[in-house]
């Protein structure tokens, strides 16, 4: 049956975004995944199993399943919700909601192009609006990083995703201010 997701490749990662759950006798694990989670797997392996599905041969479909290993990089609850994400070249930045307040999470590509590592981000959700976009993901790590809140007006950042570290909290990857619109108050 059909996967109601968005798509998107990185490196040799398939990422979805679903937009309804996804059930176990569809994916070809033992797992059913969330509406509104954000999950990844290998593309080649993804392919090779809808293929198997596809033909219809038992056999073939339980061998390519064998073969899949779902990562689950955010899974929604009661009060979170998945606001989208940015790439670099080495770093998935994403963008969670939490009671509103706002969460930056930083994710690592593993050693070789393996899974994604929590490298870290904002420890504490955050009332404000921030966007964030590589400046040249196939190049490096930095990005362009807009903020704004009640207090604070729209302010243009640029950041490097490689500075962010589990052992530090805050807004460490902030490399410099850019442009700042005039506060107001």
């Amino acid at each position: 049956s059909l996967i109601y997701a968005d798509v998107s490749l990185f490196g040799k990662w398939m990422m979805l975004y679903l937009k309804e759950d996804w059930s176990s006798d569809d994916n070809g694990s033992d797992r059913v995944f969330k509406s509104g989670s954000l999950i990844y797997v290998d593309a080649q392996n993804f392919l090779d199993y809808s293929k198997a599905k596809g033909e219809g041969q038992d056999e073939d479909i339980a061998k390519a399943a064998s073969k899949l290993s779902y990562h689950v990089l955010f899974e929604p609850t009661a009060t979170t919700s998945y606001d989208g994400y940015s790439a670099t070249k080495n770093y998935l930045i994403l963008d969670i909601l939490d009671d509103v307040k706002q969460h930056l999470k930083f994710y690592k590509l593993g050693e070789g192009g393996g899974p994604f590592v929590a490298v870290g981000g904002d420890e504490e959700g955050q009332l404000r609006a921030a966007h964030a976009s590589g400046v040249d993901s196939k190049e490096s790590d930095l990005f362009w990083l807009t903020c704004s809140s009640y207090t604070q007006p729209s302010t243009l950042y640029l950041a490097d995703a490689s500075k962010c570290s589990t052992e530090k909290s805050g807004d460490e990857y902030i490399v410099r201010e850019l442009k700042a619109l005039p506060h107001m108050y």
